[in-house]
């Protein structure tokens, strides 16, 4: 069976661009990968302090555990724990979706049938975890596991309850098992989860206003490993989606 754990960023309700991401691999993948991890938390850098975790936002800020680092140390470390999910062979996928123009067409019935953006990002996916199950794995069978926190738990469990329905083994289907939230602190998987919502995120803010502009080398790396994708919604798309429900209604 393959896990897939999940992590959102710009969730709050002040975000202009809303993201969820999925990292997917099997138990002979994320094992070693959590070992690695963990070691590596032990041992950030040279002389540096054991983290409890690692924290995008944190390391990015030069926050909490982070405080004392410089900005040649928060990217090296980034480097490093990046390196580390590209060598486990996992792969991934994150949606973005601009906050404002989702809330300005997804409204009245439309917003009845698809909900919010954080909705949205959560449903699509947790289809992307489905789906690549089916295509990549012999057992076609995946977990899906958020961290524990309370702004997950509510919606995880209604969406993925209502995809269960539709992904149950059959002819064409994975099958979905979960949701599980656990505590980010002590899944490695968490933690990469984080990295991969964050990056997009970050890249996603920039994306709404200039689709042309360049990636983070830190992003870069993971999309040109083609096993990290990422998908973003403009107004068109979104209106597109919407125009569905009024064409089936």
């Amino acid at each position: 069976m393959l896990s897939a754990y999940f992590d959102d960023s710009g969730t709050h309700t002040t975000s202009p661009f809303v993201v969820m991401a999925c990292v997917i691999g099997s138990e002979a993948q994320w094992s070693p990968f959590e070992g690695a991890w963990k070691a590596q938390l032990l041992e950030p850098l040279p002389g540096k302090p054991a983290l409890s975790r690692f924290h995008m936002t944190d390391c990015v800020n030069r926050l909490g555990e982070f405080q004392d680092y410089s900005d040649a140390e928060v990217d090296l470390v980034i480097k490093t724990f990046r390196d580390l999910i590209l060598d486990a062979g996992v792969h991934g996928y994150a949606i973005g979706v601009p906050r404002q123009e989702w809330d300005n067409f997804i409204i009245g019935a439309r917003r009845f049938f698809f909900g919010d953006a954080e909705g949205h990002c959560t449903r699509y996916c947790i289809c992307f975890a489905a789906e690549w199950t089916f295509e990549n794995s012999s057992d076609r069978q995946v977990t899906v596991i958020f961290d524990d926190g309370p702004q997950h738990i509510s919606r995880a469990e209604q969406i993925a309850e209502n995809l269960k329905m539709i992904f149950t083994g059959g002819p064409g289907r994975a099958e979905l098992f979960g949701p599980s939230f656990l505590p980010v602190v002590k899944f490695a998987p968490l933690q990469a989860a984080d990295m991969f919502a964050w990056e997009t995120y970050a890249y996603g803010c920039e994306w709404k206003d200039d689709p042309f502009k360049s990636i983070r080398l830190h992003y870069k790396r993971l999309i040109e490993s083609n096993r990290f994708v990422a998908g973003f919604m403009d107004r068109e798309k979104i209106e597109a989606l919407g125009n569905i429900f009024v064409e089936s209604s």
